[in-house]
């Protein structure tokens, strides 16, 4: 059994025996005065020597907050009312705490008073948070990273942490109904008064120890698990309009205080999870936008094309090209082309239907693609609106007013099979070409003649 340290006479070695053979866990026996009797080898690896712990008080190794619940604890089982496991929070030499989880019998001696042993052992929460810590570093998102978390925050059941996407839909980890997680249908719940509500608008943690006053779904749902308290905390998640919510149940409402605690815990690894998923939404953003104007970059356009390719349904392809843009350059400076160019690519956005795209391909040069149009009148009229938002005045942030045009070519496939997108692209490039030589600011439509050489930088700007 190794050095073990007791106080002289009791326990016996054949109780001691009883109690830490094979057992790696921290093992403590004490009298009914709550007096370390015993503690094995173990204590070693929290910082205490088994000789510093014996003959005191088991009560001054627990968190301050602690002690009533670990009292009354310790009293059920002396009445043989039962207690099972319980984490508990116990001092480390350096002043720091271990939540440990705390299973405990009663020793009946023949010629003695009856014992108190303690078998205490890694909680599973710390276990889940390194877990999900080590995940976070290997790259998981959170919604890989935080479920073991979210599962352990509270020891009976349920918890979750909630998040939204970037349209709004929630995202939760963690096995929580979706009324104890103050969200309906999807989205969160904003009851006034409601303990996620205020933890949400202050980003504090709010506990409560009863679910009178709440919404009845939610107390419905609580009385049916059998959960009476709960510890609510609200987080920022970059990116989103909404903060992420750490919500926790228990059936004892002795523990809040500690379920409080273990959000504080996890929540600094939450908002890591979520900064980085928020740093990899950027950074996909960057790979797939124009960083100036936030529309499609010329990589993501041929990308969207090379998929609707492979479709037999109708397709439009424009190549716009802005009337005067350098000349307005040139006078006004550099930060008011960037100004101009950043409201027009507002308003093409504003423009095209859900599944056409519009993106910046270079300098003052714009792509356009309109899925299925019903037929070339209709995709027309798309990039004559298109012409027409570019001719409207713009107001510079210096008051100036800069007013410009475009010119754009077009290219309409019945069916597109069998193109490629630099073809596409090609033929609508040549009919900007003809449009930019004859009369600026009109729309020209490609022709069979359209495949020759690529001319239009001999056009005028």
């Amino acid at each position: 059994m190794g050095e073990q340290t007791r106080q002289p006479g009791r326990p016996d070695d054949a109780l001691l025996a009883r109690v830490v053979i094979d057992d790696p866990a921290l093992s403590l026996i004490l009298d009914q005065d709550m007096v370390i009797l015993y503690a094995n080898d173990a204590a070693r690896r929290y910082g205490w020597e088994p000789t510093e712990i014996v003959g005191r008080q088991a009560l001054d190794w627990i968190h301050p907050d602690d002690i009533t619940r670990a009292a009354a604890a310790a009293g059920a089982v002396h009445t043989q009312a039962g207690f099972g496991t319980s984490p508990f929070r116990f001092r480390l030499p350096d002043g720091e705490y271990v939540s440990l989880d705390v299973a405990s019998v009663v020793i009946t001696q023949a010629d003695g008073p009856d014992l108190l042993a303690f078998s205490l052992r890694p909680n599973p929460f710390d276990r889940a948070r390194n877990e999900a810590f080590r995940a976070m570093v290997a790259g998981a998102p959170p919604e890989q990273s935080l479920p073991g978390l979210a599962a352990e925050i509270s020891p009976s059941r349920p918890a979750g942490l909630i998040a939204f996407d970037a349209g709004g839909r929630r995202v939760a980890v963690g096995a929580l109904p979706p009324e104890l997680a103050g969200v309906f249908d999807g989205r969160q719940d904003r009851t006034p008064g409601a303990p996620w509500t205020e933890a949400l608008e202050t980003m504090q943690t709010v506990t409560i120890t009863s679910t009178d006053g709440l919404p009845d779904e939610v107390r419905q749902t609580a009385a049916n698990l059998g959960l009476s308290g709960a510890a609510f905390m609200g987080t920022p998640d970059p990116g989103r309009p909404q903060g992420a919510l750490l919500a926790a149940w228990s059936d004892d409402p002795a523990i809040m205080g500690l379920l409080a605690v273990n959000l504080g815990d996890i929540e600094s690894l939450v908002r890591l999870a979520l900064d980085r998923r928020a740093s990899h939404e950027r950074l996909e953003h960057l790979a797939h936008h124009d960083p100036l104007t936030g529309l499609a970059n010329r990589a993501s356009y041929f990308a969207q094309l090379s998929i609707a390719t492979q479709d037999a349904a109708p397709l439009a392809v424009a190549y716009l090209d802005l009337d005067g843009f350098k000349g307005a350059n040139d006078q006004h400076g550099h930060a008011a082309g960037d100004e101009v160019l950043i409201e027009l690519g507002r308003r093409f956005a504003r423009e095209i239907r859900a599944g056409d795209a519009v993106a910046r391909l270079g300098g003052d040069e714009f792509g356009v693609m309109l899925t299925a149009p019903q037929d070339e009148a209709a995709a027309v009229a798309v990039i004559e609106r298109l012409l027409a938002a570019a001719r409207a005045p713009i107001e510079l942030s210096t008051g100036t007013t800069v007013t410009l045009g475009a010119s754009a070519g077009l290219v309409v496939v019945e069916d597109p099979r069998g193109a490629t997108p630099d073809a596409l692209v090609h033929r609508a490039d040549t009919a900007l070409y003809r449009a930019k030589r004859t009369t600026k600011g009109t729309l020209a439509l490609a022709g069979p003649d359209d495949d020759a050489g690529r001319r239009r930088d001999d056009a005028p700007a």
